[in-house]
C-alpha cells in the first residue's frame, strides 16, 4: 500500500474499520464496546470509567495520567519500535485531533463520503475540514496548554524517542540476512524481545514484519513497518 496515496489509504481504512465494526456487532454489546478516539481524548474520565466498568475493573485515577507511569517499574511499558511512542509519552491532549488538517487534497476531501463511507456510519461529517469535535474537558485543556508552554522540552523528548527508534531499526536492518521470509532471530531491545523476525531483501521499512513479546510476557503484538 502506498501511504502517500490518500485515496488508497482511505479505502483500506474504511474496509478494515467496517470489518471490525461488523465483528463487534456480531459479538454483541456484552462482549464488544466501540469507543470513539475523539471521545477518549476530549472526555477521558467519563470514557475511561465506561471502559473500565465494561471490563469490570475498579476505577483508578492513574488512567488519566499515563505519562507519569511510562517506563516506570510496574507502570506503562511501550515498545521503542512503535511509531506513535513519541506521542504516547505526552499527557492526554488534543494535538493529534486536527494534525492532519490541510494535508489532504481538496479533491480527496470532496470525494470523502464515497471513499470512506464508514465515517458517516460512525457519526462523522466526512467533509468537515477541520472537524468540530466539541469542547474538551478541563484536564485536557490544561494538558494541551502545558504542552504548548513547554513545547521545546516536549520536542526534545520526542526527538530522543524517534532517534532511538531509528537507530534500532538501522542496526537491525544492517544485520546479515538469509533467504527472504526465512530469517529467525532473537534480540533483546529495551523491555521487548523480538522473535520470529522475517524480512525481505528490500531496505524499505514497510517490508519488515515482526512479532514482539512485550516484557517477556505472553502478550504478542505484530508490528508492520514504522
Amino acid at each position: 500500500m502506498d501511504l502517500h496515496d490518500y485515496r488508497q489509504c482511505l479505502r483500506r481504512w474504511t474496509a478494515a474499520v467496517q470489518a471490525m465494526y461488523n465483528q463487534c456487532h456480531l459479538l454483541g454489546p456484552r462482549t464488544c464496546l466501540p469507543v470513539h478516539y475523539e471521545r477518549l481524548v476530549l472526555h477521558p474520565e467519563p470514557t475511561m470509567r465506561m471502559v473500565l466498568a465494561f471490563l469490570d475493573i475498579p476505577w483508578n485515577n492513574s488512567v488519566l495520567h499515563h505519562e507519569l507511569l511510562v517506563g516506570k517499574q510496574g507502570g506503562v511499558s511501550l515498545s521503542i519500535l512503535e511509531r506513535s511512542t513519541d506521542q504516547v509519552i505526552k499527557p492526554i491532549n488534543t494535538e493529534a485531533l486536527t494534525k492532519w488538517v490541510g494535508h489532504i487534497p481538496d479533491d480527496v476531501v470532496r470525494d470523502m463520503p464515497s471513499l470512506a463511507p464508514m465515517l458517516i456510519a460512525l457519526g462523522y461529517d466526512p467533509r468537515a475540514n477541520p472537524p468540530n469535535y466539541g469542547q474538551p474537558d478541563s484536564l485536557v485543556i490544561k494538558n494541551t496548554f502545558d504542552l504548548k508552554v513547554n513545547k521545546k522540552l516536549w520536542e526534545a523528548r520526542e526527538r530522543q524517542v524517534v532517534e532511538k527508534r531509528e537507530n534500532i531499526w538501522r542496526s537491525w536492518l544492517q544485520k546479515p540476512r538469509t533467504k527472504p521470509g526465512s530469517t529467525t532471530s532473537v534480540a533483546t531491545l529495551e523491555n521487548s524481545t523480538l522473535i520470529e523476525t522475517e524480512a525481505s531483501n528490500s531496505s524499505n521499512l514497510f517490508d519488515v514484519r515482526m512479532q514482539i513479546v512485550v516484557n517477556d510476557s505472553n502478550v504478542e503484538q505484530e508490528t508492520r513497518g514504522l
